[in-house]
């Protein structure tokens, strides 16, 4: 029953430590999530690189966020991808961190 409920507490210390605190700049503005591919249009603006294919095939060549008409160009945004791998790393940290004092047993 205890293994239950360590593994049960870990879950959910994992699953509030993923949740919490995501920068609005890492989350992509078409679909709210963290983005995983941001790149960036003419417009400046940047987006999940899935998510812009889809809205560039359902609704044209223009900013989503602008509604201004854009080229097919997209440019890897390397300044988010960086902000992402640290931002990554400090939720790793953070949840291994949280494992440890969860499956500490004095």
């Amino acid at each position: 029953m205890l293994a239950m409920d360590n593994l049960r507490d870990r879950k959910l210390a994992e699953q509030r430590t993923r949740d919490s605190d995501i920068p609005e700049y890492l989350t992509c503005p078409l679909c709210g999530q963290v983005m995983i591919d941001p790149v960036t249009i003419a417009t400046g603006k940047t987006f999940d690189q899935q998510f812009l294919k889809d809205w560039f095939e359902k609704k044209g060549l223009v900013c989503p966020l602008t509604g201004e008409p854009v080229s097919g160009a997209i440019v890897r945004n390397e300044r988010i991808r960086g902000y992402l791998k640290e931002w990554e790393d400090s939720k790793a940290e953070l949840i291994t961190k949280v494992q440890s004092r969860i499956s500490y047993k004095p």
